[in-house]
């Protein structure tokens, strides 16, 4: 393979100079289908991409407080981001959401439904 082929492989996979560096703050407010605040909900995010070259990891937001709130800063790659929701004691279904435009001023309600034993 020639040198520039590789190169423009590397790019097509992995990037050039024009990837997307910067933060933007997310807000959510997790309840159960009751309508009550779940606390210690593990949020992760990603970028949401179906590329066979996709190289981005779940990465930790963080945990749901008393009030069912958790926020933080999550990596902006000009892609919409993939938020994952998961309560520690696995009463709950796993939701997975997207998001593609997200203003940086609201926090977004997600609602957990019970997993029937």
């Amino acid at each position: 393979m020639s040198l520039t082929a590789t190169l423009a492989l590397f790019v097509a996979c992995d990037g050039g100079s024009q990837d997307y560096n910067h933060t933007f703050d997310v807000a959510f407010h997790v309840v159960s289908d009751a309508g009550e605040p779940l606390s210690y909900v593990e949020v992760f995010s990603k970028p949401d991409d179906d590329d066979s070259c996709s190289q981005y990891e779940w990465r930790m937001l963080g945990k749901t407080d008393t009030g069912g709130i958790v926020s933080g800063y999550v990596k902006d790659y000009g892609l919409p981001n993939v938020y994952r929701f998961s309560d520690r004691d696995s009463s709950y279904f796993v939701k997975d959401t997207v998001i593609s435009d997200f203003n940086e001023d609201d926090t977004v309600e997600i609602v957990l439904n019970v997993l029937v034993h």
